[in-house]
């Protein structure tokens, strides 16, 4: 598994946390999904399996922004 921090722009409240969270979630492969409202960020464990492609669609779709923190 591999530790990855996206940063998620657009977050202005707790729910959108919680809709960040859900999506990635809900996905095959991912595992200790941590969302921060105040950092704007997704700390998540990705199976080899799951690609960044992925990951930016389902938070998209969710109405987000993703991109991956260097």
């Amino acid at each position: 598994m591999t530790r990855i921090t996206l940063d998620i722009e657009d977050m202005k409240c707790e729910g959108c946390v919680n809709a960040v969270r859900a999506a990635l979630s809900g996905l095959s492969g991912v595992h200790n999904v941590k969302v921060s409202l105040e950092h704007k960020t997704a700390t998540l464990e990705i199976d080899d399996s799951v690609t960044l492609g992925h990951l930016t669609h389902v938070v998209e779709t969710a109405g987000y922004k993703a991109t991956l923190k260097t």
